[in-house]
């Protein structure tokens, strides 16, 4: 007897500038101004899809005209069978607010690759002991790498201090609650109020240094810990690496990344910057030259005239999604919130944040 196999539906390919358009399959509400969204549609673009613990989504979407793009941490360990992000509203975000307040089951939005580095190495070993410290928001990426470390090995162990306004505000409880319960005997769970009263005075207000290093005292010897994940505000980012500064780790196993900068002061000129310069700049396989002058506020912006697939999300140095690494010249950044000392150091750039520092620059951009 001859069997015959059906042909297997070729695979879809990303669209215009790598994305492609998902439709929302489940809305979970999580606080009073926070959903949890699943997206459906993955299988048909292959491994396209596929994720390590700690990346992000940009999703894409055109409002009055205006090409809209933010970034979303993904919440979900890989191998978890979905696509799950958490969003909360932020007064005047049109993104956040459509997807909080207005989006329904099976809309579409435009959805990129998974991307970011944040999470890197974090489920390849066992027998370690991370922590992670996070706040608001900064909680979505930091449930992937507890969830996808405590996986990983039975002898695999964390610690989470999370800062909150009160308990209804803290967004996906459910979420780690049943990791603490899955993972009782490797997992501490310390949640800090400051607009709820709790029993041990320690757990009360805001995530400062002095508290910070008072807690991390509490539950153990903070250098023996292998790494440390920071996620929030800057503010909160700052004074958790104040604190283990203080306490004696090593800078090198300090992990950050920002949900929201807030308001800082970015300077409309550089030092070392250059008025005129060639950019050459490969991307997806192509190589595209453009000449950048005085009137485009960085590289990114130049590029964007000839190359509409160049990739980008926040434009404030934050996500990271528009990075590059220069070839050969030099460039110089406004702001960096995004990229480590080493990536710098290795000539990783922030094209939304760039400008040349030389007559010509060549860029390759970053997956």
């Amino acid at each position: 007897m001859t069997s015959i196999t059906s042909p297997q539906p070729p695979v879809r390919q990303l669209g215009t500038g790598g994305f492609a358009p998902l439709r929302i399959a489940e809305i979970e509400a999580l606080t009073g101004d926070s959903v949890a969204l699943t997206l459906g549609g993955t299988e048909e673009y292959g491994t396209t899809f596929d994720f390590r613990a700690g990346q992000h989504l940009t999703l894409r979407r055109e409002f009055d005209g205006r090409d809209v793009r933010r970034s979303y941490s993904l919440c979900v360990p890989p191998g978890a069978g979905a696509l799950r992000i958490a969003v909360r509203r932020i007064d005047g975000g049109v993104m956040s607010t459509w997807l909080t307040q207005e989006a329904e089951i099976g809309d579409e939005i435009e959805v990129s690759a998974p991307t970011g580095d944040f999470g890197r190495g974090i489920a390849e070993a066992t027998g370690r002991h991370v922590g992670l410290i996070g706040a608001g928001s900064g909680v979505t990426p930091l449930v992937s790498l507890a969830a996808a470390h405590l996986n990983a090995g039975p002898d695999n162990t964390a610690l989470m201090v999370l800062g909150n306004r009160s308990s209804a505000s803290v967004m996906l409880a459910e979420d780690l609650y049943d990791l603490k319960n899955r993972y009782a005997a490797r997992m501490q769970l310390v949640h800090v109020f400051s607009r709820e009263q709790q029993v041990a005075d320690e757990l009360n207000g805001h995530l400062d240094p002095a508290r910070i290093t008072r807690l991390l005292q509490l539950f153990g010897t903070p250098a023996a810990v292998a790494d440390w994940y920071l996620c929030g505000p800057l503010p909160v980012v700052d004074n958790a690496r104040t604190a283990l500064t203080d306490l004696g780790v090593s800078q090198a196993a300090v992990h950050s990344e920002l949900f929201h900068a807030g308001a800082v002061a970015r300077p409309a000129e550089v030092a070392g910057s250059v008025a005129e310069s060639t950019i050459v700049a490969t991307l997806n396989g192509r190589r595209t030259t453009v000449s950048m002058t005085a009137d485009n506020p960085s590289i990114l912006d130049a590029l964007l005239g000839v190359r509409s697939d160049a990739p980008f999300a926040c434009r404030s140095g934050v996500c990271g999604t528009c990075r590059a690494r220069c070839v050969s010249g030099e460039a110089v950044m406004r702001t960096n919130f995004a990229l480590g000392e080493p990536e710098v150091e290795a000539g990783v750039i922030l094209t939304c944040q760039a400008l040349p520092a030389s007559s010509a620059v060549e860029l390759e951009y970053l997956s």
